[in-house]
């Protein structure tokens, strides 16, 4: 959907709930998010579409209504918050939901002490959504448009051989599935009060544990770390899960992590041959991937 039918639905939803209203910023790229005052209020409004651009998590009726009762039971915990959805309508090819805006402060400081409470924060996270059926995310979780993006940069058969090694090697940490976030990265993890929260829970899906702690490691370790503090890293991060630092456990979140790696590699290859935006960061994840690939080696 194009940009001027998705500020005319906002828009009508907006004059049937408010008097006056006013579209402030657009907040993403992709997604259609949107800063609002309303009422003499700030919100959050977005629109998401059924078909889903950016992963294979299709955004149907089923899948928001279950994403909001998640953003309920997640708000009920003590430790983490996710997005507040007010009010909301699903359409037959799109869902609106207006969102309280909060009080956010970044991370700042990505260090060992953050690593072991995003562990528990994720433990959290999964525990509370436990009861809520999600879609099954795929090994090969790539979108058509994203292998074209990295066929185009002859970066397909790398990544496509590493899809068909890794699955069998991290098949029995998959048996066992949560509702995973599914996008963890530095833009969606913040601090509200003494909460850990987490935003855009659109992609939400069933997957192993390992799915989340490896995105943290993908995306939240620099190419500049030392093998051994990024392995130190990862020990905290499953202490705080709460799940043992075994060799398995290990490779399983660095497998996890690569995958993630890769994917967001051919995000940023797509989002390139659509908006033509600098590659600089390309560069960094293929730095990222070359320190995963020599500490999983080790573990091999």
């Amino acid at each position: 959907m194009k940009s001027e039918p998705v500020i005319s639905k906002i828009s009508t939803y907006l004059q049937g709930h408010f008097q006056s209203f006013s579209l402030r910023k657009r907040l993403s790229d992709f997604a259609y998010t949107f800063l609002v005052t309303a009422g003499g209020k700030d919100y959050i409004i977005k629109l998401i579409e059924h078909k889903n651009i950016v992963s294979k998590i299709k955004h149907t009726r089923k899948h928001i209504e279950a994403m909001i009762m998640a953003s309920k039971v997640i708000n009920q915990s003590r430790s983490i918050k996710t997005i507040t959805v007010i009010d909301f309508v699903i359409e037959d090819r799109y869902a609106i939901l207006l969102i309280e805006k909060e009080k956010l402060s970044k991370i700042s400081r990505v260090g060992p002490s953050l690593f072991q409470r995003l562990g528990k924060s994720m433990a959290d996270f999964h525990s509370a959504c436990r009861s809520i059926d999600f879609q099954r995310l795929a090994w090969n979780n790539f979108p058509p448009h994203f292998i074209v993006a990295l066929k185009s940069r002859n970066r397909w058969q790398e990544v496509s051989h590493f899809l068909s090694k890794s699955e069998k090697l991290v098949g029995r940490s998959r048996l066992k599935t949560v509702a995973c976030h599914n996008d963890i990265h530095a833009g969606n993890v913040y601090y509200s009060g003494r909460k850990i929260l987490f935003l855009d829970i659109d992609d939400i899906c069933s997957e192993s544990c390992f799915n989340d702690l490896g995105m943290v490691v993908a995306n939240l370790i620099d190419s500049h770390y030392p093998k051994d503090k990024a392995i130190d890293m990862i020990n905290l991060l499953l202490h705080g899960y709460g799940v043992g630092n075994s060799k398995r456990n290990i490779l399983s979140t660095l497998l996890f992590a690569l995958r993630k790696s890769y994917f967001t590699e051919a995000y940023f290859l797509y989002v390139n041959t659509v908006q033509q935006k600098p590659m600089t960061f390309v560069d960094e994840l293929r730095k990222r991937q070359c320190l995963l690939w020599s500490i999983i080696r080790d573990y091999l």
